[in-house]
């Protein structure tokens, strides 16, 4: 028996006899009161490595914990496949075939429903980056030499799950093969009908007494690590197609689904992230139908949010750029319902969350949360975070980079609370009071049928809007340029389409109340839209704005000098578009009206990249210089200015993930980096200027934008700068000094005299 010497009272016993007592003495007598082990045939696997704690052996108490192991055998769902060969043979002596560990609270009530996570676990392929082949025990010899498994030492699963706090919740690990196979056919490897294998683990633990009584399943949490996608994805196809629980798809009973590290390529047929993503949206389309229905209540929305489905992605960063299209995607949708959401866009978006961990943190870390030498915070990782958010969604630990969840005490599970008056979304969809008025606006032109009386009207109304309205010094300046071109105003604002559209998207007005924009620049919205059509035959124009994740366009805006500058703005000709306004500001301004702004919002972004990504950045740097060959209109010299502006784009991605994760750091979490290197200031200095970074939200900057610790300061798609500057457009955030994120104006048409960008 492995565990020390046998007592006295113990050589007398029985061999099922002698692991009860063994596991009274090492958990107490109430550990045993609701895990009484028979011994019978599944409960322990023949083969089991006897080294070390033979963790595999029979059913244990993991120590520190009320967490009770039992490694489970003989199942006919699931893996079926023996994998002891290759790598698996490196690290283990130990089959794979119809196997799992379930995990069992001491304290659970079996005359209770019991929740289930099912974690499926990653590769095991290769001995030398991959430190165990799935729950299998790590044999004595070779490249790991210390029988551990990995549930327990690397991952703390047990010790996670306790952290978590739900005594109702059993784990249950199936065992895959070497590259995370979970299915029992050969020939599909991916395919595993999940409700019937839990099922059968259930049935399994009455049966053979490992629990008191029968269990009745209550909700199901769906995780994967790195390749255990594989079989996740499978299963969200198979939804996507209309096939059922009983046929491959995910569990009926699934309340969250939790992806560590684990959307991979796939292949053409199936590519991971197109499948997650279609799933994730299939399921807001849901949740928004039943949030918005006729006869829906504050409080029957209450409700319904309490039971709907909870989504967590936690990343490290070799797999940022699938998990960072996924949550434009997911902005994207909240930016295009925000408004019917109302007041429950933000409870609703809080079940929606992808979770950047701390940089360094390597790949198979990810569960743990924290680095494998740190024996300090066992139990506050990342699964204990995704266990907690079943309950409360909206609790998240902000993009904690230091991947540690500060301990609490856990709350009792609340239902989120109505709010007692609707307010406006705070997310990137939802507009500032510019971009309200603008929708608002928009919203009533679009309801006047486009008659040509009602679009000769509207031009009408955009050339006197040219020619007597707004700044007269602007309006003469607007004068000259089109004379230039051998213009008049009344000639080039006739051209003017008020019911102009880029991706299906009415384009409003940019102050006023004309709507659309110049021809000129109509064609080239155009001709981008047509090029998406090619890229992505058969989708329609509303599901372009969503594959880009454009939310709201505004063109055309009467007299007025450009930010900060004196000359008129590109908007006033018609020849420049500002597209999700909410969500991308005007950032490090140095005209004199806001250079305060500017200059803080400029100290706020490298205090956030230096502390959260180790080198300081400055929004205001001038993007690399063009040559002379570059600034025409060439196709040779779009593509120059498409490449420099997505290198553009991504110091900007990068820098706006640093600031939102940066505002949102807790004290603990804020600590932990500066103790890891506080790039010479002290924690109090840090608080102070992070307290000061902070208000950042309220400056002239982001008046009327979403806030940038929701956010950071950047929500368009690196696919959208980089179509649209191919197209011929120059982007705002090239700028030389502040970046005007949201700006895409035509320089090279006949409107000219600014710098091609």
């Amino acid at each position: 028996m492995p565990g020390g010497p046998l007592h006295d009272h113990e050589r007398d016993a029985t061999g099922a006899q002698r692991v009860a007592l063994r596991l009274q003495r090492q958990a107490g007598n109430q550990a045993v009161t609701g895990l009484i082990t028979a011994l019978q045939r599944r409960v322990g696997w023949k083969d089991a490595d006897t080294g070390g704690d033979a963790w595999n052996a029979g059913a244990k108490a993991v120590p520190g914990t009320r967490m009770n192991r039992v490694p489970v055998s003989g199942l006919t769902e699931g893996n079926q496949g023996r994998y002891r060969s290759g790598a698996s043979a490196e690290l283990t002596t130990e089959r794979a075939d119809g196997r799992a560990i379930v995990v069992v609270p001491a304290d659970l009530k079996p005359g209770r429903a019991v929740d289930v996570l099912l974690h499926l676990h990653g590769y095991a392929e290769d001995a030398g980056t991959r430190p165990y082949a799935g729950w299998r025990q790590r044999k004595a010899t070779g490249t790991a030499a210390d029988n551990t498994v990995r549930d327990v030492a690397l991952d703390q699963i047990e010790q996670q799950l306790q952290a978590g706090g739900d005594t109702q919740l059993i784990g249950v690990l199936p065992q895959g093969g070497d590259r995370s196979q979970f299915g029992a056919d050969p020939d599909a490897p991916y395919q595993m009908q999940m409700d019937a294998y839990v099922t059968e683990v259930l049935g399994m633990l009455a049966t053979d007494k490992v629990v008191a009584a029968p269990l009745t399943l209550g909700r199901v949490i769906l995780s994967a690590h790195s390749g255990g996608s594989h079989t996740i994805v499978e299963a969200m196809d198979r939804d996507l197609h209309g096939k059922g629980p009983e046929d491959g798809g995910t569990p009926g009973k699934l309340r969250e689904l939790v992806l560590f590290d684990a959307i991979n390529k796939g292949s053409k047929k199936r590519p991971e992230l197109s499948v997650v993503t279609r799933w994730i949206e299939s399921h807001l389309d849901a949740d928004l139908a039943a949030l918005t229905a006729p006869k829906a209540t504050d409080r029957g929305r209450t409700d319904y949010l309490a039971t709907s489905l909870v989504f967590r992605g936690f990343f490290s960063s070799g797999y940022a750029g699938k998990y960072k299209k996924l949550q434009a995607s997911i902005d994207a949708w909240f930016g295009r319902h925000a408004a019917e959401l109302g007041a429950f866009a933000e409870p609703l978006r809080a079940h929606y969350q992808t979770i950047p961990v701390a940089e360094g943190l390597a790949h198979e870390e990810i569960l743990r949360g924290h680095r494998r030498g740190d024996t300090a915070h066992e139990g506050e990782g990342n699964l204990a975070e995704a266990v907690r958010a079943l309950d409360d969604p909206a609790a998240h630990r902000a993009a904690a980079p230091s991947g540690i969840v500060p301990k609490k005490k856990r709350a009792a599970p609340k239902k989120p609370t109505a709010p007692k008056e609707p307010t406006a979304p705070k997310t990137p969809a939802a507009p500032g009071k510019r971009a309200a008025k603008t929708a608002k606006a928009t919203s009533k032109k679009r309801d006047e049928p486009m008659t040509p009386e009602r679009r000769q009207e509207l031009v009408d109304q955009a050339v006197e809007q040219a020619t007597k309205r707004g700044k007269k010094k602007m309006r003469e300046v607007i004068a000259k340029d089109l004379a230039k071109g051998g213009k008049t105003p009344a000639e080039w604002f006739a051209d003017i389409v008020p019911d102009a559209t880029f991706l299906g998207l009415p384009i409003g007005p940019s102050g006023g109340d004309i709507p659309g924009v110049h021809k000129e620049l109509l064609a080239v919205l155009s001709g981008a839209e047509e090029t998406l059509r090619g890229r992505y035959p058969g989708k329609s124009p509303a599901q372009l704005a969503e594959q880009l994740g454009v939310y709201a366009v505004v063109g055309l805006r009467p007299p007025k000098a450009a930010t900060g500058r004196t000359a008129p703005s590109m908007h006033c000709y018609g020849m420049a578009v500002d597209i999700n306004y909410a969500g991308n500001p005007f950032v490090g301004r140095t005209d004199k009206d806001t250079v305060e702004a500017g200059d803080q919002t400029t100290a706020m972004v490298k205090r956030a990249t230096l502390l959260m990504h180790g080198h300081a950045t400055d929004v205001r740097a001038t993007p690399h210089d063009l040559r002379r060959n570059q600034l025409d209109d060439s196709k040779e010299a779009r593509a120059a200015r498409a490449e420099r502006a997505v290198q553009v784009w991504q110091t900007h991605r990068s820098s706006s993930d640093a600031v939102r994760d940066y505002l949102r750091l807790t004290d603990a979490q804020l600590s932990t980096l500066v103790s890891a290197g506080g790039h010479g200031h002290d924690l109090d200095w840090w608080r102070a200027r992070l307290a000061e970074d902070r208000t950042v939200a309220g400056n002239a900057e982001f008046h009327g934008h979403t806030d940038p610790s929701r956010h950071g300061f950047m929500d368009l798609t690196r696919e959208l700068v980089e179509l649209l500057v191919r197209a011929g457009l120059s982007w705002g955030g090239a700028y030389a000094s502040g970046k005007d994120i949201m700006h895409f104006d035509l320089r090279t048409g006949s409107v000219q005299g600014r710098p091609v960008l």
